[in-house]
């Protein structure tokens, strides 16, 4: 089957149990093709055009299918068309929510905009229309679309997200009952295997999190707010990797202060896409200072306690001086003794630790190298760049695209 029977047989299949529409555009973001009766209500609500930048620079620098949620929550996948290095098309599924919402809800989504009384209404009467699609289902249409354009197999998880913002860590009634559910089948097994990755600081934890993705949407408690409910979801898996990071040899005091971080970052997203981002990027967080922490076990207090004060303040222009008076040692007797244990100088140490956060941020967030550069306290892009391709070999950028190649 060539190229466009496979989209022929991917549009027939998704719309099958589901009103899932099909959106085929130009690389310039002209509507080509759509197999949705309310194209021109949804294409003023979507507003792909307004997403230029953005997608034209994700598909520059990854080419994977990219997660949108506009400002209603409704998610989209759009996913490239392309021939060598030059996009062809972008074809677009969507939109879809993953949690249903109240009418009480939309109205209060809609309340923000200066709509008129009957288009408010037929907006809301077309938000009550769109499908609600599992997250895990929803991600795979999306690598299946991916596999449609070009062949390539890839995961659920690979897919990226839009973020609007920045990660700046590295946070009545009586009950009824209710009858049993078999939708958290092999759920419990998923979360213990991601949770002992995080108490053991194994790093090859990919296909624990692809497997409890694909069981797992979140909790079940209907609220009628997506975003609520998504807060909360990742709200009790940060709590739930805190403390498996606190067994696995990570210090109270550091789990607890990134922990209360990330729910701070978390209630400070405006989108659920925003909460994924979070919820990623926090994981292998809390996992790399386990598995970092646990190859330190022959250091001193003294360099230990360094060691944590600058992982706590990773985000922050930090020096040896400064480090010194904050822990109530000289800078001599620090330098040397960290050199020593080390076999490293705290300043190079400083910059190792902002480059692996760097590369974390690169792979997990769509933020550019500027952003990143500043919320690392460099003190340009230049010395970012310079620093980053010194410890790895790679500028970031370059080293952005072969993360997503793999």
């Amino acid at each position: 089957m060539d190229t466009e029977q496979n989209l022929e047989l991917f549009r027939n299949l998704i719309s099958l149990n589901r009103n899932l529409y099909y959106w085929k555009y130009s690389p310039e973001i002209e509507l080509l093709w759509t197999n949705c009766p309310s194209r021109r209500l949804y294409s003023t609500i979507f507003g792909l055009r307004d997403r230029r930048q953005t997608i034209s620079g994700h598909f520059q620098s990854s080419g994977v299918p990219l997660i949108i949620i506009d400002i209603f929550e409704m998610v989209w996948i759009c996913a490239f068309e392309k021939q060598g290095e030059v996009c062809r098309g972008i074809h677009v599924i969507g939109p879809a929510f993953h949690t249903d919402a109240s009418r009480e809800y939309l109205n209060q989504l809609t309340a923000g905009h200066n709509l008129s009384i009957n288009y408010k209404k037929a907006l809301i009467e077309c938000l009550e229309m769109i499908p609600v699609v599992p997250t895990s289902t929803y991600y795979e249409y999306g690598a299946m679309l991916h596999y449609c354009l070009s062949g390539e197999r890839i995961c659920s998880s690979d897919l990226a997200y839009q973020t609007e913002g920045t990660l700046p860590v590295s946070v009545s009634g009586a009950a009824k009952e209710e009858p049993l559910t078999h939708q958290h089948a092999g759920i419990w097994q998923a979360e213990q295997n991601m949770l002992k990755m995080v108490e053991e600081g194994n790093p090859n934890y990919k296909a624990a999190f692809q497997q409890v993705s694909q069981l797992s949407s979140g909790i079940k408690v209907r609220l009628g707010n997506p975003l609520r409910q998504a807060k909360d979801s990742v709200l009790i898996f940060v709590t739930l990797c805190s403390r498996a990071a606190i067994r696995g040899g990570l210090s109270p005091e550091n789990a607890y202060t990134l922990q209360d971080l990330y729910i701070q970052t978390l209630e400070d997203c405006k989108t659920m896409s925003d909460c994924m981002a979070v919820s990623h990027t926090m994981y292998e967080d809390f996992l790399k200072r386990v598995h970092k922490c646990r190859q330190k076990t022959d250091v001193s207090v003294c360099v230990k306690s360094c060691c944590d004060y600058i992982d706590m303040h990773i985000y922050e222009k930090t020096d040896l001086q400064m480090i010194a008076d904050r822990l109530n040692y000289t800078r001599y007797y620090l330098s040397r003794k960290f050199q020593k244990e080390m076999g490293i100088s705290i300043n190079d140490y400083i910059r190792n630790r902002k480059v692996e956060e760097a590369k974390l941020l690169l792979r997990s967030t769509s933020q550019s190298v500027l952003e990143i550069s500043n919320i690392l306290n460099f003190c340009s892009r230049s010395h970012f760049t310079d620093s980053f391709r010194k410890v790895t070999g790679l500028s970031p950028s370059r080293y952005r695209e072969e993360e997503q190649r793999l």
